[in-house]
């Protein structure tokens, strides 16, 4: 939030903190073209000492998961500052998780069964009311609200599908290494094999990104190096 032009951090009012478990912050950061594809573990001004919502939610609900408190700090005291980028797996576009109105649940128009034994968030999902999010699942430009992102990333944590990005250098190093292939086998063959060759190297790059995250939840972006 902005208060006289500096970025502070303003908590919730003193009797929800008294009453609350825990607390994390609800950051979403949009990429180049617009969508959210994921948000940071770990947020905060000057340094990220937040976990986020979803990552205080699963730690409460199983203590085995532990959250990676990477604490980055920034030269100024009034910067934001982010680590632990994780993409979310989306479970499907806006409305796959149930979602019941306030008022109904008020005046007993929900039957109590609805949220036995379930992790409930609750938050603003009309427009204008709460934060709408345009996510790669949204469908006919119709956009996700920012509470069923976090549920979204709370289930991916819960159920250990998070995903989290190579990092940058090991990015640059692997696409180098597939652009050096075709540089030095290509010269060495018949010219009818480079073509099948070229065919197999994207099938290739594309077959190790899709393994990595299979295997370890780590995402490679292939298109560099197929480009």
């Amino acid at each position: 939030l902005t208060h006289g032009g500096t970025l502070v951090e303003i908590l919730p009012i003193p009797k929800l903190v008294e009453a609350a478990r825990g607390m994390g912050h609800v950051h979403v950061d949009l990429d180049q073209d617009g969508l959210a594809r994921g948000l940071y573990l770990n947020s905060g001004v000057g340094d990220a000492h937040w976990p986020s919502l979803s990552m205080a939610m699963a730690s409460e609900v199983n203590p085995m998961i532990q959250y990676i408190r990477m604490v980055a700090s920034s030269n100024s005291p009034y910067m934001s500052v982010n680590t632990q980028y994780r993409l979310i797996p989306f479970a499907g576009p806006g409305g796959t998780f149930p979602t019941y109105s306030y008022l109904e649940v008020m005046l007993d128009q929900v039957p109590a069964e609805a949220f036995r034994d379930k992790t409930i968030l609750i938050g603003a999902t009309a427009a204008g009311l709460g934060d709408i999010i345009p996510t790669p699942v949204s469908r006919s430009g119709t956009s996700m609200s920012g509470v069923e992102l976090h549920a979204n990333a709370y289930s991916a944590l819960l159920n250990n599908t998070a995903i989290r990005p190579v990092d940058s250098v090991w990015a640059y190093l692997l696409t180098f290494a597939f652009i050096m292939i075709p540089i030095l086998l290509f010269p060495r063959l018949k010219p009818t094999h480079v073509l099948p060759s070229a065919i197999l190297l994207v099938l290739l790059v594309f077959s190790f990104s899709y393994l990595l995250i299979l295997l370890d939840k780590t995402w490679f972006p292939p298109i560099n190096a197929i480009i």
